[in-house]
């Protein structure tokens, strides 16, 4: 003890029933830097009252303080983090068949199961093509070979390892024509060889610096299905109850009295090789058409909706337990021309009408804002888009422009007049001719307009109908049912203005409708687009061996087609579908097919925990 304090005991006047406590506090030999355990046991009998209650005070503010500044650093510190846990139902349009990879794309319910409960080489995570089951993916420098090495210890649901010989055993079966997988195209030219125990090859044919983004396709496990024949493979039970290697795993469905399946449940897939699903049970409910999967979501039947129809937008806006998410889709809008007539040869016609179309009208009220401005037929998400930089709707330099071609909106009248032909050259024949007749009859700027009868196109037709009818031109809308339509309106050319959409892919080369080659019978240039210069471009993309050099020469393309006015391209879609509110992920911002939206569909969560920095 040290001596101050030996001298304040010593000057503190002590009764005599305290002189124990006084000699055992002083019987200390050695000085110590801070009292013992005893000592302070007997502070209380050596402190006075106001000394015990200054201590009491001292304690409780420390008691106090201490707390406050801990629960201040807890609740500072802490923060959520996604948990295992909670439950979701969606509402799917269709019903399941062929849940199988070989013919998954061509059903979106399957599409969508397969999603989720396959993996392939590579995978869509919502931007671009990345690796998935493949470690690595190494093409050699002609592109002519891609060596790929898998992940260490891949598994499929049941616990199988999953090996090259399963890679092989799938890839064999898309290319081989028994089975009739609709995937066989994707890997024409193209051969497979197993390399090591953990990497295989493939050899193509011609040059194909993208191949990779083919290989999404799930793999399937070749001990449960080597043994079926191809022909019966359509038919096999475990279509029904697959086994893959993706993030979900299936347990259960159910069937109505007609043998109809009416849901089909998954559970996280605990061999799956990236993090772990959390979300415990997801479940798709499924119904007949859009209407009726709409009402399932508004009467609380299931919890989310995979895809709402532009009709019912609007109503589930005001849902609050669903938000909308819209990604968009690689599927363009656009008002072609037919430059057969004469009068759409003229190139101040076109740009007039594509700057009287106010593009963002259309797509706010059609699309109820779902939707995205457009100039070329380069989409976003499409190697070599480039954003629009500004927007080409000038009612009056339209206007102007028509009246000084000749088009003029007399007093009076509520549509332009055309400009008459110019005179047919003389015959040369010695036989005088007689004057050629007048031409009584005033011709009008009017242009028939053909489209499907599809609601969303209808009601894009119309608005145009109004918006080029503000500088003269008469435009008389015509629909057509969609199973007609290709053979009675798009191979005779029966149409001045084709409303039409085209839904395309990432790997979807634009010289398939924009090359003069595609001109006439059985191909897609549709607008019979001719330029020596857009096809120079175009044939240069196609051959490019890089991103970069692709994606200059698409631009290029882009800058002529926009100055060449061959259509109007109006807006790229969104996919529209509706997710719980309670469901937390990051939405993909492009999807290039419908069950996309399950992009990294293992990082979204619904429960959450706490926990310290």
């Amino acid at each position: 003890m040290s001596l101050d304090l030996q001298r304040f005991f010593k000057q503190k006047p002590v009764d005599s029933t305290k002189n124990l406590t006084l000699r055992q506090v002083l019987s200390v030999t050695k000085p110590r830097k801070f009292p013992t355990w005893k000592q302070w046991q007997q502070l209380s009998n050596v402190l006075s009252a106001v000394e015990k209650k200054l201590m009491g005070g001292a304690l409780t503010t420390f008691v106090l303080s201490f707390g406050f500044l801990a629960t201040f650093y807890v609740l500072t510190h802490q923060v959520e983090i996604p948990a295992v846990g909670g439950e979701y139902t969606e509402a799917v349009i269709g019903e399941p068949r062929l849940i199988n990879p070989l013919y998954a794309s061509v059903n979106d319910v399957d599409a969508d199961l397969s999603k989720l409960i396959y993996s392939g080489l590579t995978k869509w995570d919502g931007q671009a093509v990345v690796a998935d089951l493949a470690e690595s993916i190494q093409p050699n420098d002609t592109f002519t070979r891609f060596t790929i090495k898998l992940k260490p210890n891949l598994k499929f649901s049941n616990g199988e390892p999953l090996l090259v010989k399963d890679v092989i055993f799938t890839v064999s079966a898309i290319k081989n024509p028994k089975y009739r997988s609709p995937l066989i195209a994707t890997l024409k030219g193209s051969t497979i060889e197993q390399v090591d125990d953990n990497t295989l090859a493939f050899n193509l044919e011609k040059a194909n610096p993208f191949f990779a983004n083919s290989l999404t396709f799930g793999i399937l496990p070749e001990t449960l299905w080597s043994e079926i024949l191809p022909q019966n493979t359509p038919l096999a039970a475990i279509n029904l109850q697959p086994v893959g290697s993706g993030p979900y795993a299936f347990t259960s469905f159910t069937k109505d009295k007609k043998g109809s399946i009416r849901s089909f449940s998954l559970k996280p897939n605990t061999h799956y090789y990236a993090e772990r699903a959390k979300i415990k049970q997801v479940t798709f409910k499924f119904y007949s058409d859009a209407n009726a999967a709409a009402q399932a979501l508004s009467n609380k039947n299931t919890e989310g909706l995979g895809f709402v129809s532009f009709e019912n937008i609007a109503p589930l806006e005001n849902n609050r337990s669903v938000r909308l998410i819209d990604s968009s889709v690689l599927k363009s809008t656009s008002l072609i021309f037919n430059q057969n007539n004469r009068v759409l040869k003229n190139a101040v016609v076109r740009q007039a009408i594509s700057a009287s179309i106010d593009k963002d009208t259309l797509i706010k009220n059609v699309l109820h804002g779902h939707g995205r401005v457009i100039t070329s037929p380069i989409l976003f998400g499409m190697t070599g888009y480039s954003e629009p930089t500004a927007s080409s709707f000038d009612l009056k330099k339209a206007q102007t422009d028509l009246t000084t071609a000749g088009f003029v909106l007399e007093q009076g009248a509520q549509f332009r007049s055309v400009p008459k032909p110019p005179p047919a050259p003389k015959s040369k024949s010695k036989k005088k001719a007689g004057p050629e007749p007048e031409q009584t009859t005033q011709e009008y700027l009017s242009l028939r307009l053909v489209t499907t009868d599809t609601p969303e196109l209808k009601a894009v037709a119309q608005l145009i109908q109004t918006q080029l009818k503000q500088v003269g031109i008469e435009v008389v809308p015509s629909f057509v049912a969609l199973e007609s339509f290709q053979k009675e309106v798009v191979e005779p050319r029966a149409f001045d203005l084709l409303l039409t959409s085209s839904l395309l892919t990432t790997n979807t080369d634009p010289i398939l409708f924009w090359h003069s080659s595609q001109i006439g019978k059985g191909g897609l240039n549709v607008a019979g687009y001719q330029s020596k210069d857009a096809d120079k471009w175009l044939e240069k993309a196609k051959d490019a061996t890089n991103l970069e050099a692709k994606t200059s020469a698409y631009r290029q393309f882009q800058e002529i087609v926009v100055k060449d006015v061959p259509a109007v391209f109006l807006y790229q879609s969104s996919y529209v579908y509706a997710m719980a509110k309670k469901v937390q992920f990051a939405a993909p911002s492009v999807i290039r097919v419908p069950s996309d939206r399950f992009s990294n569909v293992e990082t979204w969560y619904i429960k959450t925990k706490k926990v310290l920095k």
